[in-house]
């Protein structure tokens, strides 16, 4: 069980340039984490397209899952 402050881990996902499809970028952040977090020119190896894909925060979003 997580504490008031501790908040579980969401996956900062990106949309693949090449297909449109949701991609995660390899970085897990709570919100209060991804809120305050700089985010700049990161690059990926997309795992759909294969390609090198820079992205910043204003291109990614967080998606977060509770599971029971």
């Amino acid at each position: 069980m997580h504490s008031q402050r501790e908040l579980p881990k969401g996956f900062v996902v990106i949309r693949c340039p090449t297909d449109g499809e949701p991609v995660f970028t390899g970085v897990r952040m709570n919100p209060e984490e991804y809120e305050d977090a700089t985010l700049r020119d990161l690059g990926m190896r997309c795992l759909r397209c294969r390609r090198t894909h820079i992205w910043s925060k204003e291109d990614s979003w967080l998606e977060t899952f509770h599971i029971r």
